[in-house]
């Protein structure tokens, strides 16, 4: 679905690229999960798959489709973009007139315009909220209302920029909730850019970056217990490191192929079943 090949970004003014040579691809129905710590070059990149930013080197495709500027409206048709601050994107006086923004810009006939708009505030569980002023809703329904606007434009892949990166911990987990259900469809690849190490190892890939460059690619749930590698880039271990650290430290060692808290306290739950 995604392939970057060697891309490489300077911005104007800047001696050093905030991107170099980076290559990784992302099969479809993926969710790839893009970290590194702020000024690393993670939304930068995002921006390039999206076609935000000009590339200086290198090769983007998606859907097959080279990022380029004659490529443009093709691949906005394929790609959508949630920003980290929803306020910066409401442009309708209502949550349904947001919601349906982007389906104007396209012309679409206004009763299969009317049709998206309802799926897609269905599908983020705010549609008792459509005639709501965005002013009036919490941090974490604007961005509700942010993903539903990105989904009612029927995307093959979904760009999420640090959308948890302002919301308390009640908003944080609605998005998360909604981006695991829509994964679960298998309809959508998810890039998601994130410094949270929590919402990483939610993914099936990762990526990191440090520097403009890439650091490694491979699964979360085996690159996260490496702390060595978690701390040199600055980025903070999971809670399931630190706890098996902890239990560590009193002789009670965890399988390594414990990588999730449901499988740690199942684990748990047996080792106490057979004590007994």
């Amino acid at each position: 679905m995604i392939e970057v090949k060697n891309a490489t970004f300077t911005y104007p003014g800047s001696e050093a690229p905030a991107l170099e040579g980076v290559s990784f691809s992302v099969p479809a129905g993926r969710w790839l999960a893009i970290v590194g710590h702020n000024g690393s070059g993670k939304s930068t990149l995002a921006r390039l798959i999206d076609g935000l930013l000009p590339l200086a080197a290198g090769e983007i495709t998606v859907d097959g489709l080279p990022v380029t500027v004659d490529n443009l409206t093709a691949v906005h048709q394929r790609v959508a973009f949630v920003f980290q601050n929803p306020d910066n994107q409401f442009v309708g006086t209502t949550v349904a007139d947001d919601v349906a923004f982007g389906l104007e810009n396209q012309r679409l006939p206004r009763a299969e315009m009317q049709e998206r708009v309802d799926q897609a505030l269905a599908q983020v569980e705010m549609t008792a909220f459509a005639d709501r002023e965005p002013a009036q809703l919490s941090g974490g329904q604007k961005q509700l209302v942010a993903l539903a606007g990105a989904l009612a434009l029927h995307p093959k892949v979904l760009i999420v920029d640090e959308v948890t990166a302002m919301l308390d911990p009640e908003g944080k987990e609605q998005i998360m909730t909604l981006l695991k259900r829509l994964h679960q469809t298998g309809n959508l690849t998810i890039l998601s850019i994130t410094h949270d190490t929590e919402e990483a190892r939610l993914a099936d890939q990762m990526i990191m970056i440090d520097g403009g460059r890439l650091v490694v690619d491979g699964d979360p749930k085996e690159l996260m217990q490496d702390r060595q590698l978690m701390e040199t880039h600055q980025l903070a271990p999971t809670f399931l490191v630190t706890l098996k650290e902890a239990l560590a430290t009193r002789g009670i060692a965890i399988p390594r192929e414990i990588s999730t808290e449901d499988e740690m306290v199942k684990w748990i739950w047996q080792k106490l079943s057979s004590s007994k």
